[in-house]
């Protein structure tokens, strides 16, 4: 049984909501909160005797974390219609001067908005890489393998059932610290946060202390009017999750209040093979963000990943490699019930053809004119048809040793983006991929040296630039 975990990190909290997948689905595990404190040893600490008590023995656990955007930079951009690759490399040109982290120590991801005439409007995200990577380092040296990291409001709009066509403003409101955005479409175009413990009034209601109320509804109406002051657009909602959902209420209203837009506490949205049990929908409501940061992995889609550079194209390689064996398991499959037609086909078609034999020897010279003759050369065209698909599904078997070759001298430093086996006729492969010049130089002397192909080459272009170079390398088997 596999376990997948959705973590929100913010400030000195990490939040928890972990699954547990069988034949039926996805089934919640536990909802946890531990806390995260400076010091990187004592919260491996924590997190491993966490991990003993909740997750059986040497069992998988894959995880997606969710940040908030108070730790990030970001940064709308205009830029001319591109490729992907090229807009990459545009983004990191605009932040490198822009965001307050270092170069070398930055880690940065993009999202499109939306297109205009020649134009693409994208919103970049960067953060410290050193920071990242000390907490993925955390995780994984306790054996949680990190998928991804990605921003709390694209874990949030995923679950959510919010409107986000329209300009919002959304407050996560957790015990030490509450984060605001201004969301444009989704995305957030603006962040800031504020430290202020949230408890209850003194006489046991549910609803929020005054003083609470009025610090948060004043802040969130700060926000909207700063925000609006250097914008055209307006705020037309505030949306509320994060800790105080269904467990103390009154902020919605004094923000309706104060703003004058409709204001709502966030609900979530139905989803499909998902089960979470008994837990209380008020439980559920108060972890949105990790339950989204989870439902990533469930949809398998991709997004904004701030892994730091290495490590996330070794997540990237390690998903293209599934996707081929899992390619190669459905044409394996498709081959075993072609195998299976053909064989009972050929059962059938010998039955026939020894009925007809017998025909013919008993009755040689009323055979020449009967109409069973037709039969006869429809059997011997399948009985060649069959010959050739034999021959087919030999080299086709070739197939997945071939692949374990190359993927055993592939380098580390060299990415592979897509492998075309051409056609089984003449055995045709082409290969591609990202590298830097002296790595790309170097696999090819392998695939020439180690592959046991009749032949291995590529273009000079493949050469070009002195890294990040796409490559193209073409094996005749």
């Amino acid at each position: 049984m596999k376990y997948f975990l959705g973590i929100e990190h913010t400030g000195s909290q990490l939040k928890i909501a972990a699954f547990k997948k069988d034949s039926k689905g996805y089934k919640l595990h536990r909802f946890d909160k531990l806390a995260y404190s400076g010091d990187s040893q004592k919260t491996r600490g924590e997190l491993l005797a966490w991990k003993k008590l909740n997750l059986p023995g040497q069992v998988e656990a894959q995880a997606v974390i969710s940040i908030a955007e108070s730790t990030l930079f970001l940064k709308e951009l205009t830029l001319p219609k591109l490729s992907k690759k090229q807009i990459t490399e545009g983004v990191y040109w605009e932040l490198a001067g822009l965001t307050p982290f270092p170069k070398n120590d930055m880690v940065f991801d993009w999202k499109e908005l939306e297109k205009v005439d020649k134009k693409t409007n994208i919103l970049a995200f960067s953060a410290r890489e050193s920071a990242i990577d000390e907490i993925v380092n955390i995780f994984e040296e306790i054996g949680i393998k990190i998928l991804a990291v990605e921003p709390s409001i694209l874990s949030f709009e995923r679950i959510s059932s919010a409107d986000f066509n329209v300009v919002s403003l959304l407050m996560t409101v957790e015990h030490e610290e509450t984060n605001l955005l201004v969301l444009k479409k989704g995305m957030p175009v603006f962040t800031t946060s504020i430290s202020t413990p949230i408890y209850g009034q003194k006489s046991g209601k549910r609803r929020l202390n005054n003083v609470v109320i009025n610090d948060l509804a004043e802040q969130a109406y700060k926000t909207i009017e700063f925000w609006q002051a250097k914008n055209n657009d307006k705020v037309s909602q505030a949306i509320i999750t994060g800790e105080i959902a269904e467990k103390y209420y009154g902020l919605a209203a004094a923000v309706n209040k104060l703003a004058k837009i409709p204001s709502l506490m966030a609900s979530k949205k139905k989803l499909e093979n998902m089960s979470f049990s008994k837990e209380t929908n008020a439980m559920q409501l108060r972890y949105l963000i990790p339950i989204g940061a989870f439902f990533r992995i469930a949809e398998g889609n991709g997004g904004v990943n701030l892994l730091p550079k290495a490590k996330r194209q070794l997540v990237e390689r390690a998903n293209f490699e599934q996707k081929i064996r899992k390619n190669l398991l459905i044409f394996s499959l498709v081959n075993a019930v072609f195998i299976t037609f053909t064989v009972i086909a050929l059962i059938f078609l010998n039955l026939v053809n020894s009925s007809l034999l017998k025909t013919e020897a008993q009755k040689k010279i009323s055979v020449k004119n009967h109409p069973a003759q037709n039969l006869i050369s429809e059997v011997n065209d399948a009985n060649k048809t069959a010959v050739i698909i034999d021959n087919l599904i030999r080299k086709q078997k070739d197939i997945g040793v071939r692949l374990d070759k190359i993927a055993d001298l592939t380098p580390e430093a060299v990415s592979l983006t897509a492998i075309d086996f051409g056609q089984l006729e003449n055995e045709e492969w082409k290969i591609k991929g990202v590298g830097d010049r002296n790595d790309i130089l170097a696999y090819f002397e392998k695939l020439s040296g180690e592959a046991n192909a009749r032949n291995v080459n590529m273009p000079y272009s493949n050469l070009s630039k002195e890294t990040d170079n796409e490559f193209e390398i073409i094996i005749l088997w």
